[in-house]
Order: structure tokens, then C-alpha cells, then sequence
């Protein structure tokens, strides 16, 4: 089973993309999990969805509950023992491909993919906790998309590890907290990939936003290994 997870201010934004997504899909094939900051439009969702129950009432970007409602969101969808693949979306993200593509890509896949920038925002290593730069150097540190697709293992040990506390004294702390966690302190093999396309430049994490979706430019973002697209309204 597939679990979509989505980290929303309210409604999935470009919602007609996943109800095409999901239609006439075995719903025992996936779980769409949502944690919104407020209340959502159930009306619009033509697919089941599953709403977090202790929602963590995020503050702003540069805080760090941003990585703690995303750890309730895996948490609270990692009950379901079917789950082998946790898919983390954004609000406004659609997918390339149709869900079978999806099956067929994850089947054995075994290591979870994080998107992996260098040299980007080295200064906020200086506001790591002393404990934990212990184990993650300078040189060590990196910056990652928020988005990214997990395996069971690595999200039960996310879960079993909760590191916020010194990541919280960080501007921006989800673009580096499940990344640095993963590779240095759970000693885990990763995949360093971007998943979601969300710039033409690679080497930023900012997202532009795109108003006018064509076929030239899905193809143009699928020839170049993405699976999904952020920043669609």
C-alpha cells in the first residue's frame, strides 16, 4: 500500500489532478492522509481521505513545527500496517504519472529518496544544537526539498527519533532536519534524488509558481526524472 501524505493549509489546491488521480483505483492499493492547518472541504475529495487527530498547530516556515506536524502526519498514517511507501506532498503538487506507474516504480524500491543540495545555507549549522554536531560536521551538513517518499523502516525510525528539539533554534529546519537525521544520526542509506520539480534551477529550493500547465512543459519536467510537480494552482 501507498500512503500519500499530505502537509496543507486547507484544501489540496489542485485537487482535480489527484480525484483523476484516484478514480476507479482499489482503495485497499493506498491511504490519503492529510494534516490541515484548518478546517478542509470534504465535499471536494472524490477519493477517502483520513484527517491527523493531533494536529500540531504549525507557526510559520522558519519554525520548527513544521517538521513536528509532519512527523504527527507519519506517525498517525504509519498505524496502518499496510504501508510500505510514504509519499510526503504539499498543498499544491500534483502527480506526472498515472497510479500504476507509481506501484510499478515503488515495488522494490528499499531505500528511502531525499532531494540532497551542498553548499546551500551552510550558515545554519551554527544553530544545530551542540549534541548534535557531534555527529554531523560542517562539511557534513546539507539542505534538502521538503518533499520526498520514505520507506517503512526509515519512517518507523523517524518516529522512534525524535530530534526536533535541536533543530528547533534553525531557520527553515524542515529543509534540513529529515535529511541530515537520516544519513548521520540513523546511519541510514538514502537516495539522494529530487522528486518533486518545483524550479528550472536545480540548485534552489525555492518554488516559483506555474498558472498554466501544458503538456510541452510536463513532458519537459518528466524527461528530467521527476515523478511530481509542486506549486500548481
Amino acid at each position: 500500500m501507498i500512503i500519500f501524505c499530505f502537509l496543507t493549509y486547507n484544501d489540496i489546491i489542485p485537487i482535480k489532478y489527484w480525484n483523476a488521480f484516484f478514480k476507479n483505483i482499489d482503495q485497499n492499493k493506498y491511504q490519503v492522509w492529510i494534516h490541515p492547518k484548518l478546517k478542509l472541504n470534504k465535499n471536494l475529495y472524490e477519493f477517502p481521505i483520513n484527517i491527523v487527530k493531533n494536529k500540531i498547530n504549525t507557526i510559520n516556515k522558519s519554525h520548527i513545527s513544521i517538521v513536528q506536524s509532519t512527523l504527527q502526519l507519519l506517525k498517525e498514517s504509519f498505524n496502518n500496517e499496510n504501508g510500505k511507501h510514504f509519499i510526503f506532498c504539499t498543498q499544491n503538487c500534483i502527480p506526472l504519472y498515472n497510479f500504476i506507474f507509481y506501484e510499478e516504480f515503488l515495488k522494490n524500491l528499499d531505500k528511502s529518496i531525499v532531494s540532497f543540495i551542498d553548499f546551500n545555507r551552510k550558515d545554519r549549522y551554527n544553530k544545530l544544537h551542540i549534541n548534535i554536531k557531534k555527529y554531523i560536521s560542517y562539511q557534513q551538513f546539507i539542505k534538502q526539498q521538503p518533499n520526498m517518499i520514505l520507506v517503512r523502516d526509515d519512517v518507523n525510525l523517524l518516529i522512534k527519533n525524535d530530534l526536533t528539539q535541536y533543530f528547533k533554534a534553525m531557520e527553515c529546519p524542515d529543509e534540513h532536519y529529515f535529511i541530515n537525521v537520516l544519513l548521520y544520526i540513523l546511519k541510514r542509506n538514502i537516495i539522494k534524488s529530487q522528486t518533486h520539480f518545483c524550479n528550472f534551477d536545480k540548485t534552489k529550493t525555492q518554488a516559483i509558481e506555474f498558472k498554466n500547465i501544458n503538456t510541452d512543459l510536463i513532458q519537459f519536467i518528466k524527461n528530467n526524472g521527476y515523478l511530481f510537480m509542486r506549486k500548481v494552482y
